[in-house]
């Protein structure tokens, strides 16, 4: 017999009035709700790629600098399930999911919406801002190296036309 497992709640968008990408993943992980910071887990490579995008050193910044370094980029975080039930941090073990209203991102100045993996971008119905789907950063995604996925996600960033990089 199957356990129930109890609904979580995902974490708060990291966003401001000028936010131009989104970057949208599924739901945090354990690590990342357990301590409330989006990709918080060592082996997740997001702010390596933001990193390597950026030209700044966020792997070595508190929390709060990292986040302020995006919004500064006019970048931005959230994910599109609000609340689910899950045991681990698998995004194929998501059940009773409640997404967030993609109405909320017409408020925004919104350029282009980047999924961090497919998973993220299966539930995205009612989006109408440009979009795409990119490489997922999680750990358990070993089919590119930490600097294929940047480069693949500088890449297709740039090929939007919908967001330039200031520092590359």
């Amino acid at each position: 017999m199957e356990t129930e497992h109890a609904k979580m709640k995902g974490l708060p968008p990291i966003m401001d009035k000028n936010t131009s990408m989104l970057i949208l993943g599924t739901f945090p992980g354990e690590k990342s709700l357990e301590v409330s910071e989006y990709y918080a887990h060592p082996n997740n490579s997001f702010w390596y790629i933001m990193e390597y995008l950026l030209d700044k050193p966020f792997r070595d910044m508190e929390y709060k600098e990292r986040t302020s370094g995006l919004l500064e980029n006019r970048i931005g975080l959230w994910d599109v399930y609000s609340y689910c039930s899950r045991k681990g941090s698998s995004d194929s073990d998501i059940k009773d999911i409640l997404g967030i209203d993609f109405g909320i991102l017409d408020c925004y100045p919104l350029k282009l919406v980047a999924f961090n993996g497919v998973n993220a971008a299966a539930n995205a119905w009612g989006l109408k801002t440009p979009n795409i789907i990119l490489p997922s950063t999680s750990g358990a995604n070993t089919h590119m190296s930490k600097a294929m996925k940047a480069k693949t996600w500088e890449n297709m960033i740039k090929g939007t036309g919908a967001y330039q990089f200031s520092t590359r």
